[in-house]
Parts: structure tokens; C-alpha cells; sequence
């Protein structure tokens, strides 16, 4: 059994969203229609920029919630916990001491995170204060 939990699906929010989006693009359409016709170039214009602008915000949230990206962040999600995993408070004090660096300190305890950090590059800022503060308990 997985430890890391499914990436959901499209929320109420992002169906709202998408949903909103795609109303003022069609909105925009009609509108830039409506303005082609009656020769109002600068209504044309504005209008067109809305359509353009509504038409990528529409791009980019069905890019983002795409499979592609769930999936990508589910495997992020996954390398981090184990990288979690693979951590341990031996192993983040032996950097420390690695390192020479006073964890007695506020400025040892943040150099202390930056090379965490650099030393496991998948584990993300709070997870890695965490591993710091469990270690220093």
C-alpha cells in the first residue's frame, strides 16, 4: 500500500473555474463578432484582447489539471516522502557535524536546512526543517 495519497481530480473550484473561463471566452467571441460587424474597430480590438486573454487562462487551467500534471505531481509527492523516508536524525547530524556547524544556533540551524537541502534536493523547505527539528528533539 502507497503511502502518498492519490492526486484528486478536478474540485468543484477548478470545474467553476474552467467553467467561468470558457463562459468569457465565448462571451469575448461573440462580442469581437458583434464588433467585426458593426465596424467598431476599437470594441473589436479590446474585445479580441479579452477573448485572447480569457482563451489562455481556459489553456492554462486544463493544462494544470491535466493527467500529465496530476501524475507528475503524484510523483513528486512520492519522491519527497521518500526522501523523508530515507532521512534520518543520524544522518542530519552527521552533516552537522560534516559541516561544523553549531545547531545551537539560529544561523547553524538554517545553514544546517541549506545543506540538507543540497544533500537530498527532493525533500522541499518544510520538510526538511522538519527533519531538522526532529532531529534537534
Amino acid at each position: 500500500m502507497s503511502t502518498t495519497a492519490r492526486a484528486p481530480s478536478w474540485t468543484f473550484g477548478q470545474r467553476l473555474e474552467a467553467a467561468g473561463y470558457v463562459l468569457l471566452a465565448a462571451g469575448a467571441a461573440v462580442l469581437s463578432l458583434v464588433n467585426a460587424l458593426q465596424r467598431q474597430w476599437l470594441w473589436l480590438v479590446l474585445t479580441l484582447a479579452l477573448a485572447v486573454v480569457a482563451a489562455r487562462a481556459v489553456a492554462k487551467v486544463l493544462r494544470r489539471a491535466s493527467p500529465a500534471a496530476r501524475a507528475a505531481a503524484q510523483q513528486r509527492a512520492y519522491d519527497a516522502d521518500s526522501a523523508v523516508r530515507a532521512m534520518s536524525a543520524e544522518r542530519v547530524l552527521a552533516l552537522a557535524r560534516q559541516h561544523r556547524l553549531d545547531v545551537c544556533t539560529s544561523a547553524g540551524r538554517v545553514a544546517l536546512i541549506r545543506v540538507l537541502r543540497e544533500a537530498e534536493p527532493r525533500l522541499s523547505l518544510v520538510q526538511a526543517t522538519t527533519l531538522v527539528d526532529d532531529a534537534l528533539r
